[in-house]
């Protein structure tokens, strides 16, 4: 009695082919991947041109049939499971973004109609790296990807005229950002479908916008703290003064009167000098960023120009503060009590001449901090708004790109991706290294 051997139900050895691929990511995942993993994780993302680097390897090329612009070679679950892993050698978030066109192709070819593959695949085969994606896990702790009841799916799909309306929440959507289609799962009636959103629909459209006019407020509320710093520095600055202008007035009232000897004269005098050199220094020392704030520059004495702070989105949104500012000797009309003080002589009769001058200094000086005071009080103005703008429009950007996914939404039918893809993509791993990696079968 002759014995037959069973047929195997699959091959775990590889074939020629894939050793030299094997070889080939590996060497690619040391020199290109695990290189730059740090400084991507720094970044939050990876430097510009790894992912055309990563196209020219032809991975998603590999499934795609040769009439739509790709290799046309047979699918296999043991090739691809080996990609993801050379790759991830390297950084399996790095080799995730690399391989996430891969989870929409595949999709695509099992379910969609040779129009819709024409038409979606064929861009992906450009020598630059394209994005498509798929959004199918759900921010909740009970979400499911491999149960198979479609209770675990809460995105639902309602028919409106031609189209459908997507209503939802998507999380850990690989490179959502930058794909140019996204294969949505969601929930229609009792089936769970694929659909497809054009990164040009109308609502993420709107999402970008919002996206870019949130970040831009972003940068100008950072602006406007940044200049309130600025105005601290100066008034601080200028209060230092002042205290030293009242400690000046009180000595010239003490040389002004008859008992003070012209021995406790001259010492005011001196005092007096050293007092107001110390303006001066304070004056050329007070600086934001190397931006003088009291005089023109630090070897310059001159008045300083107004400072416009950028305030908002437009080029119109600004804040000016004050300029003219002359916070020295000079500026203040004290040059006559500096050549006094220096001279080493304070008579009674000088002394008491030149109370006047240290008065119109502090009102100048008052005036100055005046505008520096309510150049601050505009920009935390400013900054509230902003800050008040800015959370509204992050919420307007999350109603439309994780609840809204489009009105004008895929331009297919029920019939045409598929109810089949749900179960396919539901029967997933849970982890999202698993979901990724299975989509790629």
């Amino acid at each position: 009695m002759s014995t037959k051997a069973p047929d195997l139900l699959f091959d775990l050895n590889l074939t020629e082919e894939q050793h030299i691929t094997r070889e080939s990511l590996s060497r690619f995942s040391e020199s290109e991947v695990a290189s730059i993993s740090r400084q991507a994780d720094d970044a939050g993302k990876p430097p510009e041109g790894f992912y055309d680097k990563t196209a020219e390897l032809g991975l998603s090329l590999l499934s795609i049939p040769e009439t739509f612009g790709g290799a046309g070679m047979p699918r296999s679950v043991l090739s691809n499971m080996l990609n993801a892993e050379d790759l991830g050698k390297g950084d399996v978030s790095l080799a995730i973004g690399a391989l996430t066109p891969l989870s929409f192709v595949n999709l695509l070819l099992d379910y969609g109609n040779e129009e819709q593959q024409e038409k979606y695949l064929t861009p992906l085969t450009d020598e630059k790296f394209k994005v498509a994606t798929v959004a199918l896990m759900e921010p909740r702790a009970t979400f499911d990807a491999t149960s198979a009841q479609t209770a675990s799916i809460e995105t639902t799909a309602v028919l409106s005229g031609s189209n459908y309306v997507l209503n939802g929440e998507k999380t850990m959507v690989a490179l959502a950002e930058d794909a140019l289609h996204i294969l949505v799962i969601a929930r229609s009636g009792d089936d769970i479908g694929a659909f497809i959103v054009d990164k040009d629909a109308s609502g993420l459209s709107i999402a970008d916008k919002l996206r870019t006019q949130a970040s831009s407020i972003g940068q100008s509320i950072s602006n406007a703290n940044s200049a309130v710093s600025l105005t601290q520095i100066a008034d601080k600055a200028m209060a230092e003064e002042s205290n030293i202008l009242d400690i000046v007035k009180t000595k010239l009232l003490q040389a002004a009167t008859a008992t003070t000897s012209s021995a406790g004269a001259n010492a005011i005098a001196k005092d007096v000098d050293k007092l107001l050199d110390q303006i001066n220094n304070i004056a050329s020392q007070t600086n934001y960023n190397g931006i003088s704030l009291l005089q023109t520059s630090a070897g310059g004495s001159a008045a300083t120009s107004a400072l416009t702070f950028q305030t908002g989105e437009t080029a119109s949104d600004t804040t000016v503060s004050a300029g003219a500012v002359r916070a020295n000797v000079t500026g203040l009309a004290l040059n006559s009590l500096k050549s006094t003080a220096t001279a080493g002589k304070m008579e009674q009769s000088a002394a008491s001449a030149l109370l006047a001058t240290i008065d119109t200094a502090l009102n100048t000086l008052n005036g100055w901090r005046a505008d520096f005071g309510s150049t601050q009080n505009q920009l935390e103005s400013a900054t509230r708004n902003m800050m008040t703008q800015q959370t509204n429009i992050k919420a307007a950007e999350s109603v439309i790109r994780d609840v809204d996914y489009a009105q004008e939404s895929a331009n297919f039918n029920k019939q045409n991706i598929i109810s089949q893809a749900g179960t396919y993509a539901m029967s997933q791993a849970n982890s999202v290294q698993q979901n990724v990696l299975r989509l790629l079968q």
